[in-house]
């Protein structure tokens, strides 16, 4: 519902806040969306695929020179594939742009920068975005990155050039869970090359062996740590981002503490079929 001005002391009252508001005029200057072909972070996103690239192929070359397991080569290669086309996807989709109210005219000299709508139960409120010059639905913000309001945002992520939204959420979670089998991947297979290069009969806890390959084998015992902190990483972000999607939480929200109740959260069962409705576009 919209709220008089009258209203704005009610309303800081209701929700803990103290702002003031006031009527917004018409002569503040929109800001256009400005639309880039690879995203506004293109060196970042570079960066990623060369990295990428860079990882798989020493792995590769490693699993090929020292090791006679050769089921990892084909499988990191089909996860690597598959990857890079997340990336790509993510990258190209819109993560859920919010459009100007072509009607803004109509009710922009009584509108107020603030108002409440209801969400299971719970106020939510509804700001107003001075660049895009429209009312934020719930879960909406204004990305100064990319320069327009998204719809559902849960972060702008440079490494892929592009925010995270409500089009693109469902993809990202698919590329959080490959990126974690890929370094899963990368690990055990590296676990065979070392059990390969050690003399004598390897065990995954020996100690001795881990200080034999890096007095001897310095390179693959530095990539073998880099590789198993990735994993590390990418499998506590992927158990988060699941985290989120059960209790039905963006990024933005968890990290914010926005709401002292989180009204989005439907109970496990359908916070599931909710980010099961997310579109996918995977291909």
């Amino acid at each position: 519902m919209d709220l008089k001005e009258s209203d704005s002391r009610e309303l800081d009252d209701e929700i803990g806040l103290n702002y003031d508001y006031h009527p917004i005029g018409t002569s503040r200057n929109e800001e256009a969306v400005v639309k880039f072909p690879h995203g506004p972070d293109k060196n970042s996103l570079i960066a990623t695929l060369l990295i990428s690239s860079f990882q798989y192929l020493v792995f590769n070359i490693l699993e090929l020179r020292f090791s006679d397991a050769r089921r990892h080569v084909l499988i990191s290669s089909i996860l690597f594939l598959v990857k890079i086309h997340l990336i790509r996807r993510i990258n190209k989709a819109d993560p859920g742009t919010v459009t100007p109210d072509l009607h803004i005219n109509d009710y922009l000299n009584e509108a107020l920068p603030a108002r409440l709508s209801m969400v299971n139960g719970h106020n939510v409120l509804q700001k107003w975005c001075c660049n895009c010059r429209i009312y934020k639905e719930p879960r909406t913000k204004h990305c100064y990155t990319c320069k327009r309001c998204v719809n559902r945002f849960d972060h702008h992520c440079p490494w892929l050039s592009n925010c995270i939204g409500y089009n693109n959420y469902k993809l990202f979670l698919l590329f959080v869970t490959c990126e974690m089998l890929v370094q899963h991947c990368f690990v055990f297979g590296l676990i065979a090359v070392i059990d390969d290069l050690y003399v004598d009969k390897f065990n995954i806890f020996n100690i001795t062996a881990y200080m034999y390959i890096l007095d001897k084998h310095f390179f693959v015992f530095m990539f073998f740590v880099v590789t198993l902190a990735s994993a590390l990483f990418f499998t506590v972000y992927n158990v988060f981002n699941k985290y989120l999607m059960l209790t039905n939480q963006t990024t933005y929200e968890y990290l914010n503490k926005l709401h002292v109740v989180n009204p989005y959260n439907g109970g496990l069962l359908n916070n599931v079929m909710e980010f099961l409705k997310l579109p996918t576009n995977f291909l």
